[in-house]
């Protein structure tokens, strides 16, 4: 994975995340600046479920409006500082700020997460919207 046109950082943007060695093999161009970025770190008591809960944060790759979607596994870390007693992590940038994540909150698609994958593998999260 290579990042082209990367300038000042995540605050100020990047160009685009490209899985072969051209611009042409984009993945996605963003730029989280003006950006709302909500991050959910969620953890489940039930190891048996972690993997019904990643299906399920999988599905919210479809929501209309998010400009950026990641999501992942923790990376272990001898580090004291880094808090790795997590099962996934997602990271969701919306450009119309607060109105972009009121209709994300409200989408059929995440409504059927919480419902259908979130509740039922006995999720716990923590949420931080950031701006």
């Amino acid at each position: 994975m290579r990042i082209f046109g990367f300038g000042e950082g995540l605050t100020r943007g990047l160009g685009f995340v490209s899985g072969g060695d051209s611009p042409r093999n984009a993945i996605r161009i963003f730029s989280v600046k003006d950006m709302l970025t909500h991050i959910v770190i969620f953890r489940t008591r039930n190891a048996d479920k972690v993997g019904l809960l990643r299906e399920g944060v999988e599905t919210l790759r479809a929501i209309d409006g998010v400009k950026f979607f990641h999501c992942g596994a923790p990376v272990p870390s001898q580090r004291p500082v880094v808090d790795d007693f997590f099962d996934v992590a997602l990271v969701v940038a919306f450009e119309n700020d607060e109105e972009g994540l009121a209709r994300y909150a409200s989408h059929p698609v995440h409504v059927n997460f919480v419902e259908n994958y979130l509740k039922p593998a006995g999720g716990k999260l923590l949420v931080y919207d950031v701006k």
